[in-house]
């Protein structure tokens, strides 16, 4: 095996990469407009943040696709028209009006002109490329089809994929990849299958690779070094086009498509982006936990319960196929320890909790007779909250109960959540076991290649495990019914 990984490293290294920098002409103006606008939304100005969302969508449309700026499947006269929307509404001569006017002045030149320097660039690579092994590579699958139509009417008949493909794409002659090369980590990897591996960009994408190569120049593994030519190095003042803000930006979208507008309960999370085009929403609660997949031991991967805050890139998360974590922990506590005829009185002392909460002014003003009261803890939020069953302290439950009008079912209450209690941390381990035995017989290792796998449980249809690609540093209100939901982003094409 080693062999055989020292082999692929060697080949890459010696495999022809280089990076193709295009003029960003009026490209470079909707950056810096763009940049300017975020600026000001920083400073607090947050009704100009739609206005830098429309600039964004154009420049990382722009930077990831080679059709005619004109193209309908590119968006780009739609976003015009909403951006000059905007501009109506805003005082001329203040820098918010000149940054959008000048981002949407330079969208309009581009909607004259019948091709992108970008779509210049790789059309005239792929001239020189051998009529049967090229292959063009797209971020996302969504203009798959009509880009290739489109090299088609150029007489340039040409396999185009998304990057989601590139692993699986057969040894051909030259491999263009539209975008910088850090969208494309699968084509760096592989860039011995191909004679060549160029990424078309505009200079303004994050800067040119480390020395080193993939791995930095202490990174210890040689990957292929690059070669950078075409236009002048990245553009300062203009910040970088991040793929990950463009999923983020996508999946906002898709969820505000799910989410029940008439829904009065909500939840705040925060964003997973997961192998293969995937993302999910999860709350981010306190006392939130998520099942997870440790692999210390490779050859005996284990299930673990992790706080959300603990959830980062790479981690190896779980979702149930159908409903919430949760409630498949609820389920097997209820069939398999015979807690059901607890939930009344769960349910009863919390309601009652609330309503206290409510009659007091608040979290603040309850917390503050609680502790009066005697309670050592007073995490409010989280007692009333799905994932908590009861304070860990019997003192701290005694006072919630006097504090919620049930001193004299106190003894009784807490009898019956702590059942339910022990029933769930039995349900969990059960669960865990179960987890365990479906990834080992189906293969761990096919969940570290691919990123993603099916786990069946016989008595709960199928669950779902995903390697984190990234998570989003902030948090929103989300749908309840949405939460822990994974969904695919590409198949509406929501994406930026």
């Amino acid at each position: 095996m080693f062999a055989t990984t020292d082999v692929a490293y060697t080949a890459a290294e010696d495999a022809s990469v280089y990076v193709m920098n295009c003029e960003p002409g009026p490209i470079m103006r909707i950056g810096r407009a763009h940049t300017k606008l975020r600026q000001l939304v920083r400073d607090g100005d947050e009704d100009l943040a739609a206005v830098a969302e429309l600039l964004r969508f154009a420049r990382y449309r722009l930077a990831t696709n080679i059709l005619p700026p004109a193209h309908v499947e590119l968006g780009l006269a739609d976003l015009a028209h909403e951006l000059a929307a905007h501009l109506t509404q805003m005082h001329a001569g203040t820098p918010s009006h000149t940054a959008a006017f000048r981002g949407h002045e330079a969208i309009m030149d581009l909607l004259d002109q019948e091709r992108s320097t970008l779509a210049t660039a790789a059309l005239e690579l792929l001239e020189d490329a051998p009529a049967h092994g090229r292959t063009l590579a797209l971020v996302h699958s969504r203009n798959v089809s009509s880009t290739a139509a489109y090299l088609d009417e150029c007489g340039l008949p040409t396999t185009v994929i998304s990057q989601s493909d590139l692993r699986s794409q057969p040894p051909n002659s030259v491999t263009i990849c539209i975008g910088p090369h850090q969208f494309f980590p699968a084509a760096v990897w592989s860039a011995s299958r191909s004679d060549s591996v160029c990424f078309v960009q505009y200079p303004d994408s994050g800067g040119p690779p480390a020395s080193g190569g993939l791995f930095g120049a202490d990174g210890g593994l040689a990957t292929p070094k690059f070669r950078v030519s075409g236009a002048s190095e990245p553009v300062e003042d203009i910040e970088p086009i991040d793929l990950n803000e463009g999923l983020v930006v996508a999946a906002e979208r898709e969820i505000a498509r799910r989410s029940n507008a008439k829904s009065d309960s909500v939840e705040e999370g925060v964003l997973l982006l997961l192998e293969g085009g995937y993302a999910v929403w999860t709350g981010v609660a306190d006392g939130q936990r998520m099942w997870a997949i440790d692999f210390t031991e490779s050859d005996h991967p284990v299930m673990v319960s992790l706080n959300v805050n603990n959830i980062g890139p790479d981690s190896y998360v779980i979702f149930r196929d159908q409903g919430a974590r949760s409630e498949l922990v609820e389920e097997v506590a209820n069939t398999e320890h015979g807690v059901s005829k607890f939930r009344p009185a769960q349910q009863r002392w919390k309601s009652e909790l609330l309503n206290a909460i409510f009659e007091a002014g608040g979290f603040g003003a309850a917390g503050r007779e609680l502790r009066m009261m005697g309670a050592e803890t007073t995490n409010l939020a989280h007692w009333v909250s799905r994932y908590s069953i009861r304070p860990n302290r019997r003192a701290d439950f005694d006072a919630v109960c006097r504090f919620a009008g049930l001193a004299d079912e106190s003894a009784e209450l807490w009898a019956a959540v702590s059942a339910i209690n022990r029933a769930h941390l039995k349900a969990g381990y059960t669960i865990r076991k179960w987890l365990e035995q479906s990834l080992m017989a189906g293969g761990a290792e096919q969940l570290k290649a691919d990123g993603y796998q099916t786990l069946e449980l016989s008595f709960s249809g199928t669950l779902s495990a995903f390697r984190v690609v990234h998570k989003h540093p902030d948090t929103r209100l989300i749908d309840v019914a949405l939460i822990d939901k994974p969904f695919l982003m590409e198949a509406r094409g929501w994406h930026g």
